[in-house]
């Protein structure tokens, strides 16, 4: 089993946010397998804006963190957490390019520190969660001259009135707090295929209702993952 350093497992999962929508799809059946062994922040958002971020990125809730992957001939065994009421171990079938392989997540149940442990082979691999509520990660978004900073501060969806924006060219603005690094896009439909990347101060065009843009934060120290939507109702 191949062990990764704390330094590229964080550029890994930086890039992974760029395509953070079709993580489980779009891993190369090629690639290594990966685990990880030291301490990870995740994050719990209530259930509705779990469920929210979930359907219009990875279509899981959003309250389930990667830690890694393998082989599904490889499947993990004795997962335990020293806590199932902060965090427990999940498996998720890959599909796609990533059908041969095994996610293996954690799920935030609320928050407080866990220990998780699992068996690949000989190895029993252990991991110290943090669970933390969600909090913004944001310093800074406006949608057009909307200021919007406020607004997701405590919750990670906003929702605003698709015919005020219908078929218009939007600018966005965003700037991470601290530690944060920060990317969008945007999303017309549920299936995640077509999404545009928006740059910051970048414009993107509403096309459907429904529609979405999305903000994933990644904190490079912590390896904490949030995600903040905008949603066009």
């Amino acid at each position: 089993m191949k062990k990764v350093s704390k330094k590229l497992v964080a550029l890994l999962f930086a890039a992974v946010l760029a395509i953070a929508p079709v993580f489980a799809t779009a891993v190369p059946v090629a690639a290594a397998n990966y685990v990880m062994e030291f301490s990870q922040t995740v994050t719990l958002y209530d259930s509705t804006s779990a469920k929210t971020i979930g359907n219009v990125t990875n279509g899981i809730s959003a309250n389930v963190t990667m830690l890694g992957l393998t082989m599904k001939t490889n499947k993990p065994v004795r997962m335990t957490s020293n806590d199932n009421s902060v965090a427990v171990l999940e498996l998720q079938n890959g599909t796609g390019l990533a059908r041969n392989r095994i996610f293996i997540n954690v799920r935030a149940k609320k928050a407080g520190k866990a220990v998780i442990s699992y068996k690949l082979g000989d190895i029993t691999y252990k991991v110290n969660v943090t669970v933390k509520k969600y909090a913004s990660p944001l310093a800074g978004l406006k949608l057009g001259t909307r200021n919007l900073t406020s607004s997701v501060s405590k919750k990670p969806v906003y929702k605003v009135p698709y015919k005020k924006y219908a078929n218009k060219k939007v600018k966005l603005t965003f700037r991470g707090k601290s530690g944060w690094s920060v990317s969008a896009s945007y999303t017309p439909s549920s299936t995640r295929t077509k999404s545009v990347n928006i740059n910051n101060n970048g414009y993107f065009k509403v096309t459907k209702k429904n529609s979405s843009v999305v903000l994933y934060a990644y904190n490079m120290k912590t390896m904490q993952q949030e995600s903040v939507v905008i949603q066009f109702i």
